[in-house]
């Protein structure tokens, strides 16, 4: 995988629940993320391969944001 293959994409996306799934590629290691999804009121972040890599997430809005220390 290369840099051109990388990509985000939102799948399982529950409307009633509120919830959807953040996917992502990435062709370089990641040390962290920046995320605004307009018109959004994220209230919290878990899970998937940011919680496998140890990141840090937090939500403010329509933002989330992850990191590794």
């Amino acid at each position: 995988m290369n840099r051109a293959d990388a990509g985000v994409s939102f799948v399982n996306v529950d409307t009633d629940a509120g919830t959807m799934d953040i996917m992502f590629n990435s062709g370089v290691p990641i040390a962290g993320f920046q995320l605004e999804i307009e018109g959004a009121n994220i209230t919290s972040a878990s899970g998937g391969s940011a919680a496998d890599a140890g990141f840090n997430l937090s939500t403010n809005g329509s933002t989330v944001l992850g990191f590794s220390l």
